[in-house]
C-alpha cells in the first residue's frame, strides 16, 4: 500500500491472539527505501484520534519495533521517525481488537537540514562521524571498544584483530595493502578521516577513535573502482576528543 506521504508500506495479515486483554499487537521492520537495510533507533509512534500517541518503541539492531496499542477497534496510523530519515505517516488502519498487524515500513534518507544542524551542533567531530557511519549500516567498532585495545596495539591490525574482525590478511612486504580471505587479490583500501590513503601507510592505534568496515558495493560508490574490494574507514580523535592517557 502507498501512505499518504507516498512512502511504500505493508500491513500484512491480521490474525487473532488469544487471551483476555483486548490490544492490538504491531510490529515490523523499518528499512532503508534504496538499500532495503534495517534502520536502528528509529521511533515508531502508534496515533490515535487527533494524533494522540497510543504507544511507542524504538527499532533495534535488525530495525524491528513490536508495540501493544489499546485502541479499541478504533483507527489509528503509525508515524516513524529518526533525524536524517523523513517522517512516515502511515494510512489509517482499522483493525479488530486483539489482532495482529505486521509493517514493512520504507523509509528515505533526507539532506540535513536548518532544524537538524542546531539539534546535531552539540556533537563533536567524531561523534557525527560514528552517528553517519552507523545510519549507513557500516559494521563499526566502537570507540569504546578501541579504548580498551588501542594502548596494547601496534598497528591497525592489531586492533581489528582485538576487536574480534575475523578473514584479515595483513600486508605482506612493503607497498602490499591489508586484503580478505574472500576477496583473493583485491585490497581493502584505508580512508583516515575521510580521506583515501595510500596502500598501507603507518598510523598510531592510539590516535584511533573509532574504525568501520565497508562493503566493497558503497566503497566502490563513494572511492571509485580502488575501493572494489571494500574500505576500512579509521576516524581518529581530533583534539576536542582526545583524553589524557
Amino acid at each position: 500500500m502507498i501512505g499518504s506521504n507516498g512512502k511504500r508500506w505493508l500491513a500484512a495479515g491480521a490474525f487473532a491472539l488469544a487471551g483476555p486483554l483486548h490490544a492490538q499487537l504491531l510490529r515490523g521492520t523499518a528499512r532503508d527505501e534504496q538499500t532495503e537495510r534495517p534502520l536502528v533507533g528509529v521511533r515508531i509512534t502508534a496515533l490515535g484520534a487527533r494524533d494522540s500517541t497510543l504507544a511507542e518503541a524504538l527499532t533495534d539492531s535488525a530495525g524491528r519495533f513490536r508495540l501493544n496499542v489499546y485502541a479499541g477497534g478504533a483507527p489509528f496510523r503509525l508515524m516513524a521517525r529518526r533525524i536524517g530519515l523523513q517522517v512516515v505517516r502511515t494510512e489509517p488502519v482499522s483493525a479488530a481488537p486483539s489482532d495482529t498487524l505486521t509493517f514493512d515500513l520504507m523509509i528515505a534518507a533526507v539532506a540535513v537540514g536548518l532544524d537538524t544542524q542546531r539539534v546535531l551542533g552539540a556533537l563533536s567531530k567524531n561523534e557525527l562521524a560514528l552517528a553517519d557511519a552507523r545510519r549507513r549500516g557500516w559494521e563499526v567498532i566502537s570507540p569504546e571498544v578501541i579504548a580498551g585495545a588501542r594502548n596494547r596495539a601496534n598497528s591497525v591490525m592489531d586492533l581489528l584483530r582485538d576487536a574480534g574482525i575475523a578473514g584479515l590478511v595483513p600486508p605482506r612486504r612493503d607497498g602490499d595493502c591489508i586484503r580478505t580471505a574472500r576477496s583473493g587479490s583485491r585490497c581493502l583500501v584505508l580512508v583516515v578521516d575521510g580521506l583515501l590513503q595510500g596502500a598501507n601507510p603507518y598510523l598510531d592505534p592510539r590516535a584511533v577513535y573509532f574504525i568501520a568496515l565497508v562493503p566493497g558495493s558503497q566503497a566502490t560508490a563513494l572511492w571509485g573502482p580502488r575501493a572494489l574490494g571494500g574500505a576500512i574507514v579509521v576516524q581518529t580523535r581530533n583534539f576536542a576528543d582526545q583524553v589524557k592517557r
